[in-house]
C-alpha cells in the first residue's frame, strides 16, 4: 500500500487508454442492426408522443368542437411520421456506419 496519500484517494494519473473498454470505445465496437433498430424504435416513442402533442394542439385550437376529429388526426399522423422517420432514420444510421470519417481506428 502506499503511504503518501490517503487511501481513499483515487489514482489521477490514468491515461483515457487505461479506461477503454470494448463498451465504451466506439473504434473497437461494432453495432448491429438490431441494436440500430432498438434505438431507432425508442428514440422514435419520444418523438411521436411529441409529434402527437403538438399536432392535436394544432387541430383542436382550430376547432374546438371536434375534438374527436382531432383526435383521429393527430393518431394519423403520427403513425404515418414514426413509421416513415424509423425506417429513415435506421438506413441513415446504418449509412454513417460505414462512412470512415472521424472514426480513430486502433490498431490490435
Amino acid at each position: 500500500m502506499n503511504k503518501s496519500r490517503p487511501p481513499h484517494t483515487t489514482n489521477t494519473t490514468r491515461t483515457p487508454a487505461d479506461t477503454m473498454t470494448l463498451e465504451n470505445n466506439p473504434a473497437q465496437s461494432h453495432e448491429h442492426l438490431k441494436r440500430s433498430i432498438l434505438k431507432a424504435i425508442s428514440w422514435r416513442i419520444i418523438a411521436s408522443l411529441l409529434t402527437f402533442i403538438i399536432t392535436f394542439s394544432i387541430v383542436s385550437t382550430a376547432n374546438p368542437f371536434l375534438t374527436t376529429s382531432a383526435l383521429n388526426i393527430s393518431i394519423k399522423v403520427t403513425i404515418i411520421e414514426t413509421t416513415a422517420k424509423i425506417v429513415f432514420y435506421t438506413l441513415h444510421e446504418r449509412t454513417w456506419l460505414k462512412i470512415p470519417y472521424g472514426k480513430t481506428f486502433l490498431k490490435s
